[in-house]
This record gives C-alpha cells, structure tokens and sequence, in this order.
C-alpha cells in the first residue's frame, strides 16, 4: 500500500515495474529467512505482486525491410550463403542470438521442418518450427558451404565463422547489423530485431 500511494520528489507515482521490482526482494527476503528458520513463517507469502504489462518492442521491420536485409547476403559469395540461411533463420523461428550459435547439425530438421532448441532461455528444451525458405537456404549452405569452412575434428556446429569455429555472439550481432546497415534499414538492432518481427 505504501508503495503504491507513495510519489517521487516530481510528484508523479512509481511505476508497477518499479514497486513490482521492490516487493520482489522482500518476498525473496523473508522466503529465504524462513527457509533458514530465521522465523517461523513467511510474512509475505501472500504478497500480490503487481501486474505489469509488457510493451511492444520499439523496432518492427516490414517485410520488405526483411527483403533488403536479405538480399545483401548476395553480394558475398559463398559466406553471403551462410549469412542468408542464418539471417532466415532467425526471421523463421524467432530465436535468441545465444540459441542460434549453439545450434548443432542434428538439432536441425529441414525434411519436417523443425528446430530443436537446447537449453534456451530458463535452460530449457524446446521444439520450434522452422519456415520453408529457411529450410532450404540452410540446406544450401549445408551442402555447399559449410564443408569448406569446417576444421577438424568437426565439432558439429551448424553455423561456422571463417575460421572453422562456433560463431561467438557478438561476433554474430556484428555481422547482422553490418548486413541492417548496408540495406539502408534505419532500425537499431541486431538479431534480436528478427525475434521481434
């Protein structure tokens, strides 16, 4: 109640992300004093914690946005293959930068178009569809690229940087926005802004 009624030196009201934030600690607080029988039952057990509505993410592209961005991979050969099956599937399936540079070889299913992700976010598995156009490009890259850029002993990798090894992520973050900036797109971003789209 107190954090509710209670107003900031400009007069304005927290915010319930921010009250949501300092309840949260008392109730890990004395969670934990009556775990470690500091006291004989949690005050705050039923503590309400208020509800905060989750925002749209500030940048969306378009599809046609979608389009440049892809069609730059084009203009590097064969790593421009890869890009474009990495950059597909990150619009398909809507991963997380950290899930895609650990996907390995088996954890891609292009004939019934699945994607196991392992140990995603909250370490996690989960099953995620994977669109046609990314399946394909991947097949392509498969194929034709990616035996050319492994180094022995091949640790299974799906995605391989040029030197044979995982993609690192910011490694990964920087390739996709140098590919947003050279079609023009004036959206900030790397491969999260795919998830969002």
């Amino acid at each position: 109640r107190h954090l509710y009624h209670h107003r900031k030196t400009n007069g304005e009201p927290l915010t319930f992300a921010t009250q949501q934030q300092q309840l949260s600690a008392i109730k890990a607080f004395f969670k934990w004093l009556a775990q470690e029988n500091y006291i004989l039952s949690n005050p705050a057990s039923e503590i309400e914690l208020p509800r905060v509505h989750r925002k749209l993410p500030k940048h969306v592209l378009t599809a046609d946005e979608v389009e440049r961005i892809v069609a730059q991979t084009g203009l590097r050969g064969d790593l421009g293959i890869r890009d474009r099956a990495i950059i597909e599937t990150l619009y398909s399936t809507g991963l997380r930068r950290c899930e895609i540079v650990q996907l390995k070889i088996y954890d891609v299913d292009v004939l019934n178009g699945t994607l196991m992700v392992r140990e995603g976010k909250g370490r996690k598995d989960r099953m995620v569809p994977l669109g046609e156009r990314a399946g394909s490009w991947i097949n392509k890259y498969l194929e034709a690229v990616r035996p050319t850029l492994v180094v022995e002993p091949d640790e299974g990798w799906l995605f391989l940087h040029e030197y044979g090894e995982a993609f690192k992520k910011n490694r990964l973050s920087d390739l996709i926005r140098k590919y947003i900036d050279q079609s023009g797109v004036a959206k900030s971003g790397a491969c999260h802004i795919f998830r969002h789209t």
